[in-house]
């Protein structure tokens, strides 16, 4: 686990220097109409307060991902090993689970619309 987290911390930053330089690739080679119509704090928002959003949340949840989903297939197989009529049973689950997950996705999608309208302004 430990490496894996090395892993993903030097590829977050490699991720990460990347994508800021795309970012300011694109907006550089951008017509000066552009910025004539967007705001200058909007741009500097963008490079500001999203990438450093992406840039901090991006390696940890890479990290939480790997881990849990190793720890996730472990039990899994040890599950199986220890009682062996479970593998009756796991397709079952796995189905239960992906229709769990599609319902909850669909939730939040709904409950962030809600959000976003309820801040916007009038």
């Amino acid at each position: 686990l430990m490496l894996t987290s090395g892993a993903v911390v030097l590829g977050s930053a490699r991720a990460s220097r990347h994508l800021h330089l795309s970012c300011l690739d694109s907006v550089l080679q951008c017509p000066l109409r552009w910025f004539e119509s967007t705001p200058s704090g909007r741009i500097i928002s963008r490079f500001s307060t999203d990438l450093s959003g992406v840039d901090l949340q991006l390696g940890l949840i890479l990290d939480h991902v790997l881990q849990m989903g190793l720890m996730s297939l472990t039990m899994l197989v040890l599950m199986c090993v220890a009682v062996p009529y479970i593998l009756i049973l796991l397709p079952f689950m796995i189905i239960a689970y992906g229709a769990q997950v599609v319902a909850v996705n669909r939730v939040n999608r709904e409950v962030k619309r809600m959000v976003n309208n309820a801040q916007s302004p009038i």
